[in-house]
């Protein structure tokens, strides 16, 4: 499973008004420019041949990964 951010203009708005323009405010704008949208977070594992590839949107502005393996009995 991976746990990453998800790219949306609020937290970035919010980072850039309410944290300044200082390294806190730039850092955190910063990450959430380069975070993922869903289809950017299941392009990799589609790409490397995982099949049950699943991305869930978790609140608030985050973003889940989950591939799915089936186990042997």
């Amino acid at each position: 499973m991976i746990y990453d951010l998800r790219r949306h203009w609020l937290p970035w708005a919010f980072a850039g008004q309410c944290l300044g323009s200082g390294a806190i405010g730039g850092d955190g704008a910063a990450s959430i420019r380069q975070a993922y949208t869903k289809p950017e977070l299941a392009e990799p594992a589609t790409a490397a041949g995982f099949g049950d590839v699943e991305v869930r949107r978790l609140v608030p502005f985050r973003l889940g990964l989950v591939v799915w393996k089936a186990c042997a009995p």
